[in-house]
């Protein structure tokens, strides 16, 4: 019992000393800013060290706070962004925040910074250093709470300025963002951006106002041993097939893997009719991310054209070739049954000599060659098999020539 009570009191003594120790550690001291905006005024913690903050203003179309300061030598700025108030992210991937200051030495012009970051799921805390003289510190993300959108992946931080404005603002220009129904182009004589609707882009191209983003590419799957060839033209900055076109023979439809780097895109593929028809000319269904999309098609003789929007971060384009009633999905099958002879074998049933019992049944495909199932017969000499609706061919006891059967 003494052990013991010596032991605890160490372990409280130990215990003692380290929350004094903790209770030693420097806290530091945030102060707070508020930024106004057009449905509230947000609360976000900051701590300047070398600084004063003078002002604080909240531009909404560019999602970006701007910290005004006087600096009396170099120095830093901590801010901490509640992710529910404002966010920086490409897809469900974070991205730095885009962070600039302002001095004396850039003669007015902003100049950008990398900023240090530590995250969490609830909140960002960023950290810029400035340099003695600046006047203003700003901090862009990608998505602020009053701006009209629920969703904080977007990659634009600039929201509705003008293709130039962002440019002027230090975004690459495949990074720019359009607004709906517009496409990002860049003019072929000195690279700076613009957002035209898809009509007009083709005319531009014509003019040599702009390049074509995308040549055609041919991609291609076998089936049955046969090669179909689908030429594709896939548009949007940094969109791309992230795998293979694969054909799904059971429910009739192709499967077309994306990675979607941009705000949007769009494909247009040729399909032969020769892999991928419906009935009656019924449209395909085409599904993104298992969301049926509206889309446009041209048919021809030989083949179906089909241009198909997709948004940011979509993964996978289905293109499902119906028939009446989506019958083409619903695979038909039926049972081939019946008796093996026990006198083919030389003896009724029971005899020593009979092998009509547990007897292998193999059925063909209509090429004769090609099985398509197999089964054994019971005790009684039946036998039973599911297949799909169909012509098959089988074979009987020391016969050579094919008997063609039908399953409905």
């Amino acid at each position: 019992m003494n052990t013991l009570h010596l032991g605890l009191v160490a372990l409280l003594a130990l215990s003692t000393i380290m929350v004094t120790s903790a209770q030693a550690l420097p806290v530091p001291i945030f102060d707070t800013a508020y930024f106004k905006g057009n449905n509230g005024t947000y609360q976000i913690p900051y701590r300047l060290v070398n600084g004063t903050l003078t002002a604080s203003l909240l531009d909404l179309p560019a999602k970006e706070l701007l910290f005004e300061i006087n600096s009396t030598s170099n120095g830093q700025l901590t801010v901490v962004l509640p992710r529910t108030i404002i966010d920086s992210k490409s897809g469900l991937d974070d991205i730095p925040y885009f962070a600039s200051t302002y001095d004396i030495r850039s003669l007015g012009g902003p100049m950008r910074i990398t900023p240090q970051e530590l995250n969490d799921k609830n909140q960002r805390v960023v950290q810029v250093d400035f340099p003695q003289g600046t006047t203003e510190v700003t901090i862009s993300g990608t998505w602020f709470v009053e701006n009209n959108s629920t969703n904080p992946s977007h990659w634009n931080p600039f929201g509705s300025l003008s293709p130039l404005q962002q440019y002027n603002k230090g975004i690459a220009p495949k990074d720019i963002q359009c607004k709906q129904g517009f496409m990002l182009i860049t003019k072929a004589s000195n690279n700076l951006p613009a957002c035209v609707t898809s009509q007009t882009y083709f005319k531009l191209v014509s003019r040599g106002w702009t390049i074509l983003q995308n040549a055609t590419t041919t991609a291609w799957v076998f089936v049955n041993g046969t090669r179909y060839d689908i030429p594709y033209v896939i548009r949007g900055w940094n969109n791309y097939l992230s795998s293979s076109i694969n054909f799904d023979p059971q429910h009739k439809s192709l499967i077309v893997p994306l990675k979607s780097v941009a705000e949007k895109g769009e494909i247009t593929l040729t399909i032969p009719k020769s892999l991928l028809d419906s009935n009656l000319g019924i449209e395909f269904v085409v599904l993104v991310d298992g969301q049926e999309t509206k889309h446009t098609e041209v048919t021809s003789t030989t083949a179906r054209m089909l241009t198909i929007p997709f948004g940011f971060g979509a993964k996978e384009i289905e293109i499902v070739a119906p028939s009446l009633g989506m019958e083409s999905n619903m695979e038909k099958n039926g049972t081939l049954s019946g008796v093996v002879s026990a006198y083919v074998y030389g003896g009724p049933l029971g005899s020593s000599h009979n092998q009509s019992v547990n007897y292998e049944i193999d059925v063909y495909a209509s090429d004769g060659i090609t099985i398509a199932g197999t089964t054994f017969s019971d005790a009684n000499a039946h036998y039973s098999i599911q297949l799909p609706a169909g012509n098959y061919i089988i074979y009987t006891y020391n016969d050579t020539k094919p008997h063609l059967v039908s399953v409905y």
